[in-house]
């Protein structure tokens, strides 16, 4: 190395680094300017809607926005000395898929409108930031009287076993999107087979069997008569197979199931009842549970089917979480064998 070329090398370092000390200082100066300009830029810390207001406002909610109106709720004072509240939001695809369009809503008597939409007004925030863990509880809602169930797991928050689909915190409260109407149901599960228009062949086959109740075991007629509209011991939830699932398997008639023993006829009953409240809520996912005919029944993670030890294919629930007074009832589309 001859001595010009080791006086040009300390000069070119100075220059670097003069010149990444510049390239430093400016990207810096950004950095700043930006971090002030992204400051500047966010809004103005206004008051959240309250959820009225949001229902009045979003498309997705008309139907209800349209009950509320007949109800005036807003100038309720029951749902004033409530607040906060928590209110669950069928949406318009929600009513009309329960039979409940505009029309149906502008019809219904306001003592009937009234306990539907109470029934979905929960007291407190209740959201995912609000309340922590899995739970399933009785709620307090507007409908002096009635408890939904309330729920969660590792899938969402439920009322009644209709899902959440979007959770919205508002000013004075929260307003969750639900796709099902969580009917309060103010009649008992006997009530609410015997006077269902697919049920027709279950009432028939289920009174039959009225006989086999004892003092050691009541009959099924009676343990779906019981209760009240406060959730209890006497709960049940029933698998109600439909008059077209009866026929699929040769039961046309009424005289058809004539040709049964009642003792078998009550085995057969007894496999479409388990015990509590059971919303497919709590069969998502993959559940165990166990018929009043001490049959063991695995859902599938949909929650919507489950597999038997004796029928071929799985039965499947087509009408869901229709609640009663004394617990929950579920159309499927098989008779379950015992």
């Amino acid at each position: 190395m001859n001595r010009s070329t080791s006086k040009i090398q300390p000069a070119m370092m100075a220059t670097y680094r003069k010149k990444w000390a510049g390239l430093i200082f400016m990207m810096a100066v950004g950095l700043l300017l930006t971090a002030c300009s992204k400051e500047k830029e966010k809004p103005a810390n206004v008051p959240q809607p309250k959820c009225l207001e949001y229902i009045r406002q979003d498309k997705s909610v008309t139907l209800l926005a349209k009950a509320l109106e007949r109800l005036q709720l807003d100038g309720d004072i029951l749902y004033q000395q409530a607040s906060p509240t928590t209110i669950f939001a069928p949406t318009d695809a929600a009513f009309t898929s329960a039979g409940l369009d505009r029309a149906a809503i502008e019809r219904m008597d306001t003592d009937s409108l009234r306990r539907l939409v109470y029934a979905h007004v929960l007291q407190g925030r209740l959201g995912s930031g609000t309340v922590a863990g899995f739970f399933k509880l009785n709620a307090i809602c507007l409908n002096k009287g009635y408890q939904p169930v309330l729920s969660r797991n590792y899938y969402g928050i439920f009322l009644n076993g209709n899902r959440s689909q979007e959770i919205n915190e508002l000013g004075d409260g929260i307003v969750h999107k639900i796709n099902g109407v969580a009917f309060p149901g103010d009649r008992t599960l006997w009530e609410t087979i015997r006077t269902h228009e697919q049920l027709g062949m279950l009432t028939a086959a289920i009174e039959m069997t009225d006989v086999l109740g004892s003092q050691f075991r009541e009959s099924i007629k009676e343990a779906l008569t019981k209760g009240d509209l406060q959730p209890g011991p006497y709960d049940n939830t029933v698998l109600a197979p439909t008059d077209a699932a009866f026929k699929a398997l040769g039961y046309e008639t009424v005289d058809d199931l004539r040709g049964i023993s009642v003792a078998e006829l009550g085995l057969l009953m007894d496999s479409h009842i388990l015990s509590g409240n059971q919303y497919t809520a709590d069969f998502i996912g993959g559940a165990l549970f166990i018929g009043r005919g001490i049959k063991e029944y695995q859902s599938a993670p949909n929650g919507l089917e489950f597999s038997t030890s004796r029928n071929i294919t799985h039965p499947r629930i087509i009408q869901s979480n229709i609640k009663a007074s004394n617990g929950v009832l579920h159309l499927v589309d098989q008779i379950i064998l015992p």
